[in-house]
């Protein structure tokens, strides 16, 4: 069983028609209390197609706009539950 496979193919169920800017830093800063940061940008980068690097330097920014993206946060969340994902609730 593959992690990052698995959430990549959930993320393609989710976002069939990938993930549009508006919402990007929202589905980093939903997944990052489930994944390490590597793990992240290693799922996000396979994902959209942007370097690894990238993400990696974006998941900070995503974290300081959280608070005021949590309505964008949620809509991504509740598509990311439908397809599958369970968060980690501990």
């Amino acid at each position: 069983m593959d992690p990052i496979a698995d959430m990549v193919a959930t993320l393609r169920q989710a976002f069939p028609d990938g993930i549009g800017d508006d919402s990007y830093l929202s589905l980093l800063a939903c997944l990052y209390e489930d994944m390490s940061d590597e793990n992240l940008s290693k799922t996000i980068a396979l994902f959209t197609g942007r370097n690894r690097w990238d993400v990696s330097n974006d998941i900070p920014r995503a974290l300081s706009a959280r608070n005021a993206n949590r309505e964008e946060i949620e809509v991504v969340a509740a598509r990311l539950r439908a397809a599958g994902w369970e968060p980690d609730e501990s």
